[in-house]
């Protein structure tokens, strides 16, 4: 395949990203999540998925060899030390990895606007 596909279930709305192997976006766009289930079948038969899901939905969706679904277990671009890591957001991960992604050398504030606000902090040792 030559694209990679990336989706952000939310509380309320799936985010929907497709990206080229170069790191280009192809198309993005959103919808509430409401078919979230019906729209996952449908990406999953077009390009390979990674999906970030803090709703829950795809608890019940039958997950492919095509995609995967992003847990703590991963591995990040950063120390996890938070005390309780396991009640983290996967979407807050994400956002941290994609801050150090653009701001390699430098410490980052990343602030998420969903259903709350959030705000996490990572400095240059990479110790969340």
């Amino acid at each position: 395949m030559d694209s990679i596909g990336c989706v952000d279930i939310g509380n309320q709305y799936l985010k929907y990203a497709r990206f080229s192997l170069s790191g280009e976006i192809l198309e993005s766009w959103s919808e509430p999540n409401n078919n979230a289930e019906e729209t996952l079948h449908l990406l999953s038969q077009k390009s390979r998925l990674i999906i970030s899901d803090v709703s829950g939905i795809t608890g019940t969706f039958a997950l492919n060899s095509n995609s995967t679904k992003l847990t703590i277990e991963h591995k990040f671009p950063f120390e996890i030390a938070y005390k309780t890591p396991k009640t983290l957001g996967i979407d807050r991960l994400c956002g941290l990895s994609g801050a150090i992604h653009l701001e390699p050398n430098n410490s980052c504030l990343v602030f998420s606007l969903g259903t709350c606000l959030t705000i996490d902090f990572i400095g240059t040792d990479r110790v969340y």
